[in-house]
C-alpha cells in the first residue's frame, strides 16, 4: 500500500515554488553545503521590521554566500539561455553581482555553466560590463548612474521594488515604506547624493520631469551606462547639500539666451564625447537658484 504523506507536506509538495526548494535542497547536499536560503521562501511581509532588515541586508546575504543557484525554469537548453525571464527581474541583479560564484540550472536542474563561463552571454543580454562579472572590477569604480542602468529593463511585482534591488548595488540603506510606489526613486536618489563628487545621477533625460533636478521614473534612467566620469580639474567638485526644498551644488554655468535660460555642465560625459549640459533657468535672475527645464 502507498504511504501518504502527512498533510502539511502533502500540501507543500503542491505549491508552484516546491520544486525550486527540492532542487536546491539537493544540489546544496550534492556539493557538500549544509544550509541554503532559497528566494522562494518569502519574508513575512506583515512584519515592517523583518521586511526593512531582510531587503537592506539581501546584497550582502548573497555576497558572502559560497554559492549563488539560478534555476532557470524557462531554459530547456543552453541554446535559449539569454532569453530567460531570469534576466528581466529586478530582485535576480542582486543574485547575479553579489555572489563571486553563480551556477546557471535548467529547468531539469542541469548545469548550464557558470558566472565566470557564461560572463560574456550575460553581460551581452543584461548591459552589466563583463569586468563586474568576473570581479575583476570594484561596483565602486562604476559611478552611479551606470549602476542604476543595470535596473532599467527590468521588471518587480511592485513599483518600488526597482529601487530597493539597487540598495545593495549602491552601497546605500533606506527606510522602507509600504506601497510607496514611485517616490521610492527620488527617495533612492537623495540617499545617494551623499556620495561626494558623482554628478552622474543628474544625467536622466525625459520630457516629463521638467522642474526636477531628480528622475521620478527609472525609465529616465535609459542610456545611463554610457555615462563616464570627466576630467575633476575642469569642474567644481563641492560637496552637495540637500534641504527640504532644494539642492546646493556648484557647477559650471554657460548662459545661452532671454529668461534666465543656461546650460549647467555636469561633471560626467558620455563615452567618447564630449561633456553634456543639462539646460536650467534662473529663476530670480540673480545667478543663485535655477530650476531645470
Amino acid at each position: 500500500m502507498k504511504r501518504k504523506l502527512p498533510f502539511r507536506i502533502w500540501r507543500a509538495a503542491n505549491k508552484k515554488g516546491y520544486k525550486k526548494v527540492k532542487y536546491c535542497c539537493a544540489v546544496a547536499m550534492t556539493n557538500g553545503l549544509k544550509y541554503v536560503w532559497i528566494d522562494t521562501c518569502r519574508i513575512d511581509e506583515t512584519s515592517s521590521a523583518e521586511l526593512s532588515e531582510a531587503i537592506n541586508s539581501m546584497y550582502r546575504w548573497y555576497r558572502e554566500a559560497d554559492v549563488c543557484y539560478a534555476y532557470l525554469v524557462d531554459v530547456p537548453s543552453k541554446a535559449v539561455f539569454s532569453s530567460s525571464g531570469w534576466f528581466t527581474r529586478g530582485w535576480a541583479l542582486q543574485g547575479l553581482i553579489a555572489p563571486s560564484t553563480v551556477i546557471f540550472l535548467d529547468k531539469d536542474c542541469k548545469e548550464l555553466g557558470t558566472k565566470a563561463s557564461l560572463q560574456q552571454d550575460i553581460s551581452d543580454c543584461t548591459g552589466i560590463p563583463v569586468s563586474i562579472l568576473s570581479g575583476d572590477s570594484d561596483l565602486e569604480t562604476f559611478n552611479i548612474a551606470q549602476r542604476m542602468s543595470w535596473v532599467v529593463k527590468r521588471n518587480t511585482t511592485r513599483i518600488e521594488d526597482r529601487s530597493y534591488c539597487l540598495l545593495g548595488i549602491l552601497g546605500i540603506n533606506i527606510a522602507l515604506i509600504h506601497r510607496e510606489r514611485e517616490t521610492a526613486v527620488t527617495r533612492l536618489q537623495e540617499e545617494v547624493m551623499r556620495i561626494p563628487g558623482d554628478h552622474s545621477l543628474f544625467a536622466w533625460k525625459s520630457s516629463g520631469n521638467r522642474g526636477r533636478l531628480l528622475a521620478t521614473s527609472p525609465a529616465a534612467l535609459i542610456g545611463f551606462d554610457n555615462i563616464v566620469q570627466s576630467n575633476p580639474f575642469n569642474t567644481f567638485n563641492s560637496p552637495l547639500t540637500v534641504s527640504n526644498r532644494e539642492i546646493y551644488l556648484e557647477l559650471r554655468l554657460m548662459g545661452i539666451g532671454p529668461r534666465g535660460l543656461g546650460l549647467a555642465v555636469l561633471r560626467r560625459n558620455e563615452r567618447g564625447g564630449e561633456d553634456k549640459p543639462i539646460y536650467v533657468k534662473d529663476l530670480f535672475l540673480t545667478i543663485d537658484r535655477f530650476e531645470r527645464v
